[in-house]
Formats: C-alpha cells, structure tokens, sequence
C-alpha cells in the first residue's frame, strides 16, 4: 500500500489549518474595527501575527518530526523484509552449520549402519514416495524397523498398502508399521515432515532426528537438526499414538 500520497495530505493540512485560522481572524477583526477603533484592531493585529507565526512554527517541527517518524517506519519495514528473505533463502541456509538438502539426508539414511528404528512422521503419504523408497526398502532388509505416522484420512491404510507395502517381501513388510494421527497433530504447520533415528534411545547413543524447512523463494526441501527436547516432546506424543493404535 502506498503511505505517500495520505502523508503528503496531512502535512499539507497543518499548514492550511493556520491560514484558515489567520483568515478567520482577519474577518473578526474587522469587525472589531468597526467598534473599538484603529488603536485597538491594531494590538490585536500584532498578537495575532505572532500567535500565527508560533502555529507556523510549531506546524513546521510537527511536519519535520511526521517525515523522520515515516522514514524511520519504512527503514524498520525494508529491514524486517531483507531480514526475513536472508533467513528464509536458500543460500543462507546452506551456510548454517546442520541445514542439509533433502538429497543429503537421503544419502545419510542409506548409509546408516548403527540404527535400530526410524520413525517417519508426514503431513502426506505422497511425500513418503520417491527419493527414499529404496533407501527404506534397503535398510528394511538389513533389519531396521520402520514406523509411519501419517494424517488419518480416509482409505490411508488402502494407499499406505499400495504405495509402500507392495514393492516389499513378506520379510520386509513385518518391519514396517503404520500410526495414523489425528488433526490435532498438525495443528502448528501442515506441510513439514519429520525423521527420527533410533528415538528409544538418548541422544548420547545414537538418536538424531530432523524436520524440513519450507524457505523463501526455494523449490528444494532442506532438512534441519531438532533440538533435543523438542524431539523429546514429540517421541512422547507419538508413543501415546502407538499405544491407542496397539
């Protein structure tokens, strides 16, 4: 929205205001004139000029506090949206220690060796195809165990069956479960997945768990690492999930 033109309109009525007043008086003095004489119009000129001139003045500081107050107001504007595009572009996120690409965790999965469990919380079934279908199909069959949590929508388990079970051999399938979850879930955002690794043990034994990032102005999907207690919480609620889905 354009401020501009509503500013200049205020600034030009604190001048306009105390010629009207000067105007108005003028018309009263003259009828002062008619009853009192020269003498007298011509005190009440002198007052009225410097009661005119300390309007104009205090007018004028006025108009110059209004404009360093509106330049002050959009230097915090501009820096507030420069300040969120750095944080949110995609290049910034490369130079923070711990971001990684979608692409880079994918990779870690499939390398990992010292893992029991990995629990995949998503606001989508259709997220959970593609880049890591092997690399879960893989670790599958190198016996690490495999729990989704995903929306409870209708006919969920009918996809989760087709899309995921259905490339994987009896063996395979044994390890991997399915939790639905309820709206209340994803109250917060409803398009950021999570990851956790090995989430029944602590932190100083192998568990590690990221979230992605939706950043300003990128396609790509980045992934961050999450604070411990966060994952804390988190572990606490799906473990109730698991128990109301046993």
């Amino acid at each position: 929205m354009n401020k501009q033109p509503l500013f200049e309109f205020r600034r030009a009525w604190y001048l306009i205001v105390p010629a009207i007043l000067l105007l108005g008086l003028s018309v009263l003095l003259s009828l002062v004139i008619h009853e009192h004489g020269y003498l007298f119009v011509l005190i009440s000129i002198t007052i009225t000029l410097a009661l005119s001139f300390f309007a104009f003045v205090i007018a004028f500081l006025v108009c110059q506090n209004l404009s360093k107050h509106q330049n002050t107001v959009e230097s915090i504007d501009y820096a507030e949206k420069e300040f969120t595009k750095f944080l949110y572009n995609s290049d910034t996120a490369l130079r923070i220690p711990g971001i990684i690409l979608d692409e880079d965790l994918e990779k870690m999965e499939a390398s990992i060796t010292d893992c029991d469990e990995i629990w995949l919380i998503s606001h989508a079934l259709c997220s959970e195809e593609g880049l890591y279908r092997d690399t879960v199909a893989k670790n599958l069959k190198k016996g690490i165990k495999y729990v989704y949590f995903l929306p409870n929508t209708s006919g969920l388990r009918v996809e989760f069956n087709r899309k995921i079970l259905t490339h994987l051999d009896t063996d395979c399938k044994k390890r991997i479960s399915l939790v639905p979850l309820d709206s209340e879930f994803f109250f917060l955002v409803d398009k950021v997945d999570f990851v956790i690794y090995n989430p029944k043990r602590s932190e100083a034994y192998g568990r590690k768990a990221y979230m992605s990032l939706p950043l300003y102005g990128c396609d790509c999907t980045y992934e961050a690492p999450m604070n411990n207690d966060l994952v804390d919480i988190i572990i606490s609620k799906l473990t109730k999930y698991i128990e109301s889905a046993n």
